[in-house]
């Protein structure tokens, strides 16, 4: 198993506060996040869900995608997308979760129209997006933008 972070636990022991750092695996059931498609040519990008959403653009399709976070260690996602051939747009959501001490497999891929793209969970509030610049271009928008962004302006590029 690879540790992917560090996860910090405090404990009380004879009175005394103690901060123990742990690997930060999915040892609960024996599995980790698929990290199969990331390369070191992926990249990796921190978003705070408060203030922004992300655009992604690949092969004459772009989707908006903006983050809640409903609990730590859990989001639940909203997307907006468009495909140029299609020129209407469709609209979902999804639920990411990341949650390694719990018997619940983690749920790490943001699912929107034909993207999908790797999430992890980086503190609260925030979380990291992984992609490859040459495969996928990615935009941070402002959040308030998601009912008004016009999509069709990102397949023009």
């Amino acid at each position: 198993m690879k540790p992917r972070t560090l996860l910090l636990i405090s404990a009380l022991v004879l009175g005394l506060g103690l901060a123990v750092y742990l690997p930060y695996t999915h040892a609960v059931q024996d599995t980790e996040p698929d990290l199969t498609e990331l390369t070191d040519k992926s990249l990796a990008g921190v978003i705070s869900y408060k203030h922004n959403l992300i655009v992604m653009i690949q092969d004459g399709a772009v989707a908006a995608v903006k983050f809640e976070e409903t609990k730590p260690l859990t989001v639940k996602y909203s997307y907006r997308v468009l495909l140029k051939d299609k020129g209407e747009e469709t609209v979902g959501s999804g639920e990411l979760f990341d949650e390694p001490l719990t018997d619940k497999p983690p749920s790490v891929w943001i699912q929107a129209g034909p993207f999908k793209q790797q999430w992890s969970y980086s503190a609260p509030g925030t979380g990291w997006f992984y992609y490859e610049p040459e495969k996928l271009r990615m935009y941070i928008v402002g959040v308030d933008k998601f009912d008004k962004l016009n999509l069709k302006r990102f397949l023009d590029l």
